[in-house]
């Protein structure tokens, strides 16, 4: 899903120099890779409301061979 939507971005802003990348849950990891992929010179920061699901992602590592990012633990309609 957020595959097409890099291409598209990239495609109407082909200069777009992506730094740092906000993601509002974290999930099971797997949006990780495709976050890096599309733009690898980004920082990413995840801010996830649930620290069972950060366990879970630790656990099965489907962001590898990417580093896990930075994660806050906090809710967004709160932070």
């Amino acid at each position: 899903m957020w595959d097409k939507a890099f291409k598209i971005t990239q495609a109407l802003r082909p200069h777009l120099e992506v730094k740092r990348v906000l993601m509002l849950g974290l999930g099971a990891g797997g949006e990780i890779i495709t976050i890096y992929q599309n733009f690898p010179d980004s920082e990413l920061t995840v801010l996830e409301h649930d620290p069972v699901m950060v366990n879970i992602a630790q656990e099965i590592q489907l962001y590898y061979p990417y580093p896990l990012p930075t994660i806050i633990l906090g809710n967004a309609s709160e932070t």
